[in-house]
């Protein structure tokens, strides 16, 4: 049976090769018979909550996004390793890095973070937190966070623990102003690098139920996601060293009521800076749709994914960029609308656009894709319009998924 493969040739109203960039590598355990179900829980909020959000924050700011999202088979040292050594980037580029899975130790290890094992057992393999830290902040980004959310020793099962409550968004993602300039203060306006760990030197990292969500997670990454949710809402002058350090007390004191150890340490070198001039996005070609048989689909798809919001394809990627033009303020509105009507060009006439809710694959609208296009290319409301999946025929654009992250109020 013949599959389309997306062979994406340059995206559509894609940055300039100058562009500034914020990359994420995020490496999930999902396929771990212990805690491969907790991880799925916590990839899912991460993405959700802390990830999309930050993307539609800096897309008005002029930064686009690139994630390479590895769980199940892709979950592998010889992925990360190959990822890590072969990237580079700009000079304004932000670069995150984040872990979920098993961790430990070794009795001479002279770092005090964790080596991952990223989801094999073969303790010669696993891969130094300190080592993936060290290699990106060779390349010089103007921001780099490394996160490793696991065991810190030879730990015990992570085991189950009551939570406090987290309320599910199953509307779309709506936040103010004042939200969105809290998250651009944090990531433009400081320069330097930032390593963390979910727990410090011999000391395990734990797993809870979440009531409200009806499932398990790791404490970490929990706590990180919620403190930040709330943090960037209520100050006016946020702070890496305040942040962390409400993550670390929280999660400290929720494990030791519940009779555990669990101190996450991290080490902040950042400096204010001023924000980086906003590059003007280029236009160039439309990506293509190309036929190819069943055995090149499977060899691409077993390739390490650069994904926004994990979508199934490039033209998801692409398409995401694309929507990332049309609410540029920076674009005039004539030529918002010469591009609206060449993407519309590349879709069928039926073809349909299906919102989905923040926190679920919940459909909370669908309406025509070519009015929608327009609506978009019209409208201020927009900080981001992330599209998930794409469905195509003869060549056309047929159907597609996004996550939309609006203002407060329409300006």
């Amino acid at each position: 049976m013949r599959k389309l493969f997306f062979c994406l040739l340059i995206s559509l109203f894609t940055l300039s090769a100058q562009a500034n960039t914020i990359h994420w590598f995020t490496f999930v355990d999902t396929t771990d018979p212990n805690v491969g179900a907790f991880d799925v829980t916590g990839r899912e909020l991460l993405y959700t909550q802390w990830i999309n959000k930050i993307n539609a924050a800096l897309s008005g700011a002029g930064y686009t996004s690139k994630i390479y999202d590895n769980y199940g088979s892709l979950t592998s040292p010889e992925n990360c390793k190959q990822l890590i050594n072969d990237f580079s980037c700009g000079e304004n580029d932000i670069v995150v890095f984040y872990y979920i899975g098993h961790g430990a130790r070794a009795y001479n290890d002279r770092s005090k973070y964790p080596q991952m094992c990223l989801a094999q057992e073969d303790e010669k393999k696993c891969v130094p937190l300190i080592w993936v830290h060290e290699t990106l902040k060779q390349n010089s980004p103007r921001l780099l966070i490394t996160i490793g959310m696991c065991c810190n020793s030879y730990a015990p099962e992570l085991s189950a623990k009551e939570s406090i409550a987290f309320n599910k968004n199953y509307g779309t993602a709506s936040y103010s102003s004042n939200e969105v300039e809290a998250i651009r203060k944090m990531f433009l306006e400081n320069k330097g690098d930032i390593i963390v760990s979910s727990s410090s030197a011999s000391q395990p990292s734990w797993a809870f139920f979440i009531p409200n969500l009806g499932k398990t997670m790791d404490i970490f990454t929990f706590g990180l996601v919620a403190n930040y949710a709330h943090y960037v809402k209520e100050t006016s002058s946020p702070s890496w060293h305040t942040l962390l350090g409400r993550v670390a007390t929280d999660v400290n004191n929720f494990a030791l009521y519940n009779g555990r150890q669990q101190m996450p340490q991290y080490d902040i070198d950042v400096t204010k800076v001023s924000r980086p001039t906003k590059e003007v996005r280029k236009e160039t070609t439309i990506p293509e749709v190309k036929p190819q048989n069943e055995t090149k689909s499977k060899e691409i798809v077993s390739q390490p994914e650069v994904r926004e919001e994990a979508p199934s394809n490039d033209m998801a990627q692409a398409l995401t960029e694309v929507f990332d033009n049309l609410i540029d303020d920076s674009v005039s509105f004539s030529d918002k609308v010469r591009r609206a009507n060449i993407l519309k060009s590349k879709i069928s006439d039926n073809a349909v656009v299906r919102m989905i809710a923040e926190d679920d694959q919940l459909v909370i609208d669908k309406m025509s894709l070519h009015d929608y296009i327009d609506i978009v290319s019209t409208s201020k409301r927009y900080y981001k319009i992330s599209v998930i999946s794409t469905d195509v025929n003869d060549n056309k654009i047929t159907s597609i998924r996004v996550r939309e992250y609006v203002k407060t109020t329409t300006m």
